[in-house]
């Protein structure tokens, strides 16, 4: 009896866990130097978003050499879809450290990838109207990043040769409608489930 009762539990801890996919965990981190004119809120925000990169690419490899071994046949843009679409974060850490002429925002995650989801966000992609669109606005929403990341470094130069009070504030205000822009982006990019 007694005989029975022990595997009738091993059967129950075990066939749950033979139902669910493999589940790969990823660690990155990601810092921004924030300058003049910013703001901590979008500081910690960059430093996020960097370390969301991180993480995409090495999610890309490990959903790359997934896709391999179960034939889906991705393409790179595809497989970068996929990893902005399956990944679940989580921020670990966050620190905030005094640097030479301002603050260094540095952000530790963890990011989580199911092969369930994996497989359900492949088969969906092969759909290509919805994948397009999924596609095109991960697309313009990563040009929109790359294109205020170096917006705000030359805003950051500028603010550091501006020589009049004058100059110094519009620079600034410059810096303030580009944080705008960029928590727009990031609110839109929560909205759509990517990153």
């Amino acid at each position: 009896m007694k005989a029975i009762f022990n595997m009738i539990m091993i059967a129950f801890f075990l066939l749950p866990s033979m139902g669910y996919g493999e589940v790969k965990e990823i660690i990155a981190e990601g810092t921004y130097n924030m300058g003049d004119g910013e703001t901590p809120t979008v500081a910690e925000s960059r430093a996020l978003f960097n370390a969301k990169r991180v993480a995409i690419e090495q999610a890309g490899t490990y959903i790359e050499s997934y896709s391999k071994v179960k034939n889906f046949q991705l393409a790179h843009d595809e497989i970068q879809v996929l990893a902005s679409g399956v990944m679940e974060v989580i921020i670990l850490q966050q620190k905030r450290s005094i640097i030479e002429d301002g603050f260094k925002f540095w952000v530790k995650i963890k990011t989580t990838l199911s092969t369930d989801k994996i497989d359900e966000m492949a088969k969906r992609i092969k759909d290509k109207s919805s994948a397009e669109d999924y596609r095109g606005d991960l697309k313009q929403l990563q040009e929109n990043y790359e294109k205020l990341t170096r917006d705000i470094e030359i805003l950051k130069n500028q603010l550091k040769e501006a020589k009049s009070e004058k100059e110094k504030q519009q620079v600034e205000t410059k810096i303030t409608d580009s944080e705008r822009l960029f928590q727009a982006n990031d609110w839109f990019e929560k909205g759509k489930g990517s990153f």
